[in-house]
């Protein structure tokens, strides 16, 4: 069973979600990335010529039982961006937002150790 981690940002929004394909489904998840590694420059699905200012990207991690992690995008046309993240939205799970300040807890400065003071004099708390 493959597994494909999608990351999306727009308009400095960031969303994630996580897919999971049987061997029968996968195959056409696959062709499309097949497409753009051959064609980059036309939308997987209708084949036109993609403008960067009308162009949706889908980034991608796929894990492929007994294959090594592949880091790739899915780049489609304004026109067909609906229908393909329909798609990619089924039967996915939403990740959670790991954007900067969101999602958990900030770093916190590491509490003052009172046996650093000592350690000229080389001594062992223990």
């Amino acid at each position: 069973m493959a597994t494909v981690y999608w990351g999306l940002t727009t308009q400095g929004i960031r969303s994630a979600w996580k897919q999971r394909f049987c061997g029968t489904c996968f195959p056409n998840v696959y062709e499309a990335f097949r497409t753009m590694r051959d064609h980059p420059d036309q939308c997987p699905e209708c084949h036109c010529d993609l403008e960067l200012e009308e162009t949706v990207t889908y980034w991608a991690t796929v894990y492929i039982p007994g294959h090594d992690r592949y880091d790739t995008s899915l780049d489609v046309c304004l026109d067909d961006r609906e229908k393909v993240m329909h798609e990619l939205r089924r039967g996915a799970i939403a990740l959670e937002n790991r954007q900067a300040g969101e999602g958990g807890p900030l770093p916190q400065p590491s509490v003052y150790d009172p046996w650093a003071a000592l350690d000229d004099l080389a001594l062992d708390p223990s």
